[in-house]
């Protein structure tokens, strides 16, 4: 997802910050992989079904033959210290990805207390308390409109 906010925001400008962090919220709704949601999403706003089945293929492909390749050398090597290790480096790796890409969308979009409180809260509930997603999802829907009515209210 960072590397498609890289291209799509920053080098081609096909998107704005804000058309960007909407586009990942409905992605990440979706069932499915958020950046194969995300690549289809683009592919179809671009140029239709024929966008969308492109970018799909185009995203989809080259894993499929990497993974086969890695899962039959996996099969071959088994349990190995440097299978485990190199699991564990990716692992970090893409931890750390997907902070950057948070703290990177945070800086623009989290300006209110609020919503900071919500993202923490959010982070806590998942990551610390390893709560169901889609009860976190109802939580914070709910939090959210309670407190949008009661800034509606407010003159």
């Amino acid at each position: 997802m960072a590397w498609i906010r890289e291209e799509t925001v920053k080098k081609r400008d096909w998107l704005s910050e804000d058309e960007f962090a909407q586009a990942v919220a409905v992605c990440q709704l979706l069932p499915g992989a958020n950046t194969l949601n995300m690549a289809v999403f683009l592919g179809s706003e671009m140029r239709g079904w024929a966008g969308a089945l492109a970018a799909l293929l185009g995203l989809v492909t080259l894993p499929f033959f990497i993974v086969l390749g890695l899962g039959l050398a996996y099969g071959r090597l088994e349990q190995g210290p440097l299978i485990r290790a190199s699991f564990g480096g990716l692992g970090a790796g893409a931890a750390g990805v997907a902070l950057g890409t948070a703290l990177q969308m945070g800086q623009k979009h989290l300006r209110d207390a609020w919503l900071v409180f919500l993202a923490a809260l959010v982070f806590a509930a998942l990551a610390g308390l390893r709560l169901h997603m889609l009860a976190v999802v109802t939580l914070v829907l709910g939090l959210s409109l309670i407190f949008d009515r009661g800034r509606a209210s407010k003159p």
